[in-house]
């Protein structure tokens, strides 16, 4: 079944969401990572969309969503999910997130712990590996707001995400970008965010200095982190250090990089089943 596009408008800003399945099933909320839209859990929602409502939002700032005046409250994003739910009507969720999404996700269980039921973060952590904070400065710094063809997008995807199977490149290339009258490709990525990221520069905290540790221990919730095998995003003494930190958390790698279930839909579909209730 396809994926509904909507919107909606919570704290002054208008959002971005799709939604899959019945609205009298169980509320799975999915955050996507950093560049990407609600579009990335398509393919995740349609395995799972028999038994759940699936409710996707984009980003402040990304694909279809609108464009703040800046992006200096790191958790606006964290509030913008719990109005959205609000807005929406529901108490509580299963809320799962991927990369930046898995730490607004983190983010919604710390400040507003009555909406999430269970948690699952998706190969995100405090702690960076050297190697995939240097890929994704990289990709800041060397990305491209407009494009001359729809062949040029999908080969930035597809040169910036090595792991990305071909599929994968072709689906979501398309929601990446606008058609403009001129007949350009432009990123649908705010420009401004970018130039934010390339500002702060290479700043990596030294393993355990990120002062967001502090809020580790209050993620109460069951918690689920699932770490691609071949991931250099996610250094597994970071992920068994949340394990530990956590009150109820544990941890499933699965055979994949960073990307997780657009590498491997199966592996991640099996490394969440029993967790969520499938």
């Amino acid at each position: 079944m396809a994926a509904r596009d909507d919107f909606i408008t919570v704290n002054g800003i208008r959002l971005h969401y799709c939604e899959h399945g019945q609205r009298t099933l169980p509320p799975l909320i999915c955050l996507h990572g950093f560049m990407g839209t609600a579009h990335n859990w398509d393919t995740f929602a349609s395995r799972v969309s028999d038994r759940f409502r699936v409710l996707a939002p984009t980003a402040r700032g990304h694909g279809d969503s609108a464009r703040p005046e800046d992006y200096d409250d790191m958790f606006a994003p964290v509030h913008d999910v719990a109005a959205l739910m609000d807005a929406l009507k529901l108490p509580s969720a299963i809320v799962m997130g991927h990369s930046m999404g898995a730490t607004v996700a983190a983010g919604l269980a710390v400040f507003h712990p009555s909406k999430v039921s269970k948690l699952v973060i998706g190969d995100a952590g405090l702690d960076s590996d050297p190697e995939g904070a240097e890929r994704l400065y990289r990709l800041m710094c060397e990305w491209q707001d407009e494009f001359g063809t729809a062949e040029e997008v999908a080969g930035f995807i597809r040169d910036h995400l090595e792991d990305l199977p071909e599929d994968e490149v072709r689906r979501l290339a398309p929601y990446w970008v606008s058609y403009d009258p001129d007949g350009k490709y432009r990123s649908k990525l705010d420009p401004a965010l970018v130039r934010a990221r390339v500002d702060q520069g290479l700043n990596v905290p030294p393993p355990g200095e990120n002062p967001l540790w502090q809020f580790v221990p209050q993620v109460k919730c069951p918690t689920l982190i699932v770490r691609g095998v071949r991931t250099i995003f996610l250094p597994r003494a970071c992920a068994d250090r949340m394990v530990a930190e956590m009150p109820d958390a544990r941890l499933v790698e699965m055979d994949s990089g960073h990307m997780l279930w657009m590498e491997n839909l199966e592996g991640f579909y099996e490394a969440v089943r029993a967790f969520i209730g499938l």
